[in-house]
């Protein structure tokens, strides 16, 4: 399995397309702000702004219609999961992508069969 560091890389060099849900952007400004916070950086907003552009440089922005939002809601009805992970399944169902998570939340350790049949790749290596 790749490390998110050689996927980047591939980003980079076009060698792999990369995207990411406008819900999975936000969460990842609030976690960087959080992180760059608790690492007592000068100014941890424009931080983790720094590094959400630096994502999006690498990683296009799915775009999130109606379409998605009902495939989403059926996601979420089937598996239970959080919306914003039936947002990441749905978006990736869509562009028949394979979704990619760092590891399986807790709800998301309960439905890794049914997950791993979606495609799902987690970069701890387990799928």
């Amino acid at each position: 399995m790749k490390t998110l560091e050689e996927l980047f890389r591939e980003a980079e060099r076009g060698a792999k397309e990369l995207y990411i849900t406008p819900l999975t952007v936000s969460e990842l400004l609030y976690v960087a702000y959080k992180i760059y916070k608790s690492a007592g950086t000068e100014d941890p907003k424009k931080d983790a702004e720094d590094f959400v552009n630096w994502v999006l440089f690498r990683a296009e922005l799915a775009k999130v219609g109606l379409e998605t939002a009902i495939i989403a809601g059926k996601i979420k009805e089937e598996l239970g999961l959080s919306l914003a992970d039936c947002y990441v399944l749905a978006t990736f169902k869509q562009l028949e992508a394979k979704p990619l998570f760092l590891k399986p939340g807790g709800e998301m350790r309960e439905k890794m069969e049914q997950l791993e049949k979606m495609g799902i790749i987690l970069l701890d290596g387990r799928s």
